[in-house]
């Protein structure tokens, strides 16, 4: 599998219109993802956008041009859990002695709100978006991974209050998005499911 990435920092995704009035790094970074998009075709297209999806941007309008150029699956990415201060300084301060494999507590309910409006919205592939949510998998009703793998200090999910590190975003594509992919592209995947207490954390 050949893997193509387009990416800018601080900007979403949307179809740039000559009104906009969002930023011109932004507008140049999507016109030149969609140009790619367009030279390219590739048969998935994997979109991930920190937060504000559908209030910030118009999902919809994204894929009817993805799919206008051929793509055959669009993956939409949900919005990861966030803490209220980084996670690192959260352990210190509460569960240092004992810290549990999921914190319930300083959480930010925003992007629980934005996950459930999201499912909702997208169901059953409305809109020709396939959902992936990240909250389902890294959250449970105990609460959200605070670590993968033996070690406490080197398996935190989060280098800062929502941003993943390596490990955690390997984990998080491997459980949730790979075999999507993998299945539109007609391939095989095993699919048994990652324990995050036997996650391997060291990223060579």
């Amino acid at each position: 599998v050949t893997i193509l990435q387009v990416a800018s920092s601080g900007c979403y995704p949307y179809v740039p219109n000559p009104g906009s009035l969002i930023s011109k790094m932004c507008a140049a970074s999507n016109t030149f993802a969609l140009d790619v998009i367009k030279k390219v075709v590739p048969k998935v297209v994997v979109i991930a956008q920190f937060s504000g999806i559908d209030t910030k941007n118009d999902m919809k309008s994204v894929v009817a041009q993805l799919r206008d150029y051929g793509v055959e699956k669009v993956i939409v990415m949900g919005p990861v859990p966030k803490y209220e201060a980084s996670l690192y300084q959260i352990v210190i301060r509460k569960y240092w002695l004992h810290t549990p494999r999921r914190i319930s507590t300083n959480l930010t309910q925003e992007p629980f709100d934005e996950d459930s409006s999201l499912r909702k919205k997208y169901a059953n592939g409305d809109g020709g978006v396939e959902y992936v949510s990240l909250v389902d998998a890294l959250c449970t009703t105990d609460g959200c991974l605070s670590y993968l793998g033996g070690d406490v200090k080197k398996g935190l999910v989060s280098f800062d209050y929502g941003h993943f590190n390596a490990a955690t975003s390997l984990f998080a594509v491997k459980s949730t998005v790979a075999p999507l992919i993998m299945k539109a592209l007609g391939l095989p995947y095993n699919s048994s499911k990652m324990a995050p207490e036997t996650v391997d954390i060291s990223i060579n």
